[in-house]
């Protein structure tokens, strides 16, 4: 894997281990396992989309195949484990959206992170 993408990963497992103290300061288990799935769907779906991208680069004219196969498993993934969730829980299932947002945020700070370490590095 890339340093980069260790770096996301790791920084998406730090903020889902805050969510897990946010759940547990909450004291509402349901809350706390829909944040904790969908931060794991999140990071599931970025390593899918990650050797996707990794698949589609090597092959030749099966690319679009390839391309269209990962979107459909990946936002099966996804919806799938919605429904589960909102068949189980109902109401509850909104606690899953943020934590499909995780991955999103990780990239932002380590971009974020990475901005204000070059305007550090410029000053001096």
């Amino acid at each position: 894997m890339d340093k980069e993408l260790k770096n996301i990963i790791k920084t998406a497992l730090v903020i889902s281990c805050v969510i897990a103290v946010f759940g547990i300061a909450i004291k509402n288990i349901v809350i706390y396992i829909g944040l904790i799935l969908g931060a794991g769907i999140s990071i599931l779906n970025f390593l899918m989309l990650h050797n996707d991208i990794k698949k589609v680069v090597r092959s030749g004219e099966k690319a679009v195949k390839y391309a269209v196969s990962g979107y459909v498993k990946r936002y099966f993934i996804t919806i799938a484990a919605i429904g589960v969730f909102g068949y189980f829980f109902g109401e509850a299932v909104i606690a899953v959206v943020p934590g499909l947002f995780i991955i999103k945020l990780s990239i932002y700070l380590n971009q974020g992170i990475a901005y204000i370490k070059t305007l550090l590095k410029e000053r001096r």
